[in-house]
């Protein structure tokens, strides 16, 4: 698979499109012995646009500046898939000032942390996390719009964000979590997750938050206002913030008014329902029609109660 971190494709001039680049390195970046550098790395994208783009990190590489918005411009726009991947425990990227780092079609952040870097996923295009992903910005250190996607496979996200009023990934498309985490690096967020109009949010064997103080939200661990979905198998938790929620609600929709009925933790919704299930039948209506329509109404609360009725909210 030429989009797993780990392999190669095969063929003549398969690593072409692979640059190993670390500080200072003044090799041909062309082989982990002979790293070269990420600014020279970044040009050739921007020149040829691969198919392929794979950038090898070890230790903490800052481009240019303005080579780097351009870059990020060229790869917003490209069908491209793009990996980025840390070669050891200080890998990373880090910019002076806050920079937009914009998705391919597909891009992989595996076992590095981004420093004033803001991950932005729009225009249908798709985030994979593998690994340990730390992002130390402002604000949310990931936002995936509407259309688009972020899949997370036994991978950590830590967001170090200094604006204590937002959170770590801001969602208006689709968040899928596979035995992955999500958590803040101190107590300074308000949600691990929050979503928007059609957002939708699914997680298995996954956790938001976690057991220290430092590493819970404000507010609650995921807030979603608006007609989305989420879901929650039994082995996903949510780490309630002290003294507030496992997750909050202030939609008019009840899909987003989930319940969460294992744990001991709590959560808070202004809506309890659909507004179509606290009305009376039909005036007029047959024995029949009652029937059909108390069975249609109990299947709304029904499916309303799937939504995250599975996670476990831990006080």
């Amino acid at each position: 698979d030429p989009a797993d971190p780990n392999s190669r494709v095969a063929g003549a001039g398969a690593d072409l499109t692979t640059f190993w680049v670390s500080p200072g390195a003044t090799g041909t970046g062309r082989s982990p012995d002979s790293p070269g550098n990420v600014n020279a790395a970044l040009r050739h994208f921007i020149q040829n646009n691969p198919e392929r783009f794979e950038l090898v990190i070890s230790g903490m590489v800052q481009p240019e500046r303005l080579l780097f918005k351009e870059w990020s411009k060229a790869a917003s726009n490209s069908n491209a898939t793009i990996i980025f991947r840390g070669a050891d425990g200080t890998a990373g990227i880090g910019m002076n000032a806050l920079e937009h780092l914009n998705a391919s079609r597909k891009f992989i952040l595996s076992n590095l942390m981004l420093v004033n870097l803001q991950v932005r996923v729009n225009g249908g295009r798709s985030l994979l996390l593998l690994g340990n992903v730390r992002v130390a910005g402002q604000d949310y250190a990931i936002m995936v719009f509407e259309g688009s996607r972020m899949v997370m496979r036994d991978a950590v996200l830590v967001g170090d964000l200094t604006d204590s009023s937002k959170g770590v990934v801001r969602l208006t498309g689709d968040l899928m979590m596979f035995n992955s985490k999500m958590l803040p690096a101190a107590f300074n967020t308000q949600n691990m997750i929050y979503g928007t109009g059609e957002a939708s949010v699914t997680m298995v064997g996954s956790e938001l938050g976690g057991v220290n103080a430092a590493n819970r939200p404000t507010i609650a661990a995921i807030q979603m206002n608006g007609q989305g979905y989420f879901y929650a198998d039994a082995s996903s938790k949510a780490y309630q913030a002290p003294g507030r929620y496992c997750w909050y609600s202030q939609s008019q929709f009840a899909t987003l008014a989930p319940k969460l009925l294992v744990g001991s933790g709590v959560g808070l919704s202004t809506v309890r329902g659909w507004a179509d299930t606290d009305q009376p039948p039909p005036a007029g209506a047959s024995q029949s029609e009652i029937d059909a329509y108390n069975v249609w109404r109990q299947r709304l609360w029904a499916a309303r109660d799937r939504n995250v009725s599975e996670a476990q909210c831990i006080a």
